[in-house]
């Protein structure tokens, strides 16, 4: 989902979006999922060049794609272009045939090129129409063999809670369940620790809805 972090995680790095910019999967499908960027892009980078492509028409969509078709179909579908940065933001999740997916958005990349990519790490179901992957940061790293994710420095871990975020620099991976475990304070922690001591029944620890951003260039 599009939430205030992510879209503010983009924000901090878009002194490296180029000028033409390919969003995978731009429907605007509800408000609460929409990511915005062509409104962004016209706000802060006017001279960029963005070309909108979903599995079905709508609005924000300038392409009608299927982003896990042969190569050469997708590179016909768009007139041949390939792109200074590539947005995929709360998409591969929904896609079947997610290696075909990524494979192709990294191949449409020129090289040195831009790639923001955004997925659920934990999320509840959410079929657009339908939801069938998550994904840890290792996992973004396989599919993007020829991305340089330069040891996650731009990459973070984000609640759907304002401000809520944790950097994943120097892949500092181990401490995401630290981070996204529920209740995190140390005062709810003994609280709830003391209530537990009382025999009173408390809420077991969970982890808070997250999503993975991770940032690089092709290589």
């Amino acid at each position: 989902m599009a939430s205030i972090n992510v879209i503010e995680w983009i924000e901090k790095y878009a002194k490296h979006i180029g000028s033409d910019v390919l969003e995978v999967g731009a429907k605007r499908y509800k408000e609460h999922a929409y990511l915005g960027l062509r409104e962004f892009l016209a706000e802060k980078l006017p001279r960029s060049r963005l070309i909108g492509c979903d599995i079905s028409a709508g609005e924000g969509v300038d392409v009608v794609l299927d982003i896990t078709a042969p190569l050469q179909v997708v590179k016909s579908t768009l007139r041949n272009k390939t792109f200074d940065s590539v947005f995929c933001v709360s998409v591969l999740e929904h896609i079947p045939d997610v290696f075909s997916a990524c494979k192709n958005i990294s191949a449409l990349l020129n090289p040195g090129g831009a790639l923001f990519v955004s997925v659920p790490f934990v999320f509840r179901y959410h079929g657009y129409p339908g939801d069938l992957w998550r994904f840890t940061p290792e996992a973004v790293t396989y599919l993007f063999p020829d991305i340089d994710f330069l040891d996650y420095k731009y990459s973070t871990v984000t609640t759907l809670e304002q401000d809520d975020r944790m950097s994943l620099k120097d892949e500092n991976l181990e401490k995401m369940n630290r981070f996204l475990y529920r209740p995190r304070s140390r005062e709810d922690k003994v609280a709830r620790k003391e209530a537990k001591q009382a025999g009173e029944t408390v809420e077991a620890y969970s982890l808070a809805p997250a999503m993975i951003n991770m940032f690089g260039f092709k290589k």
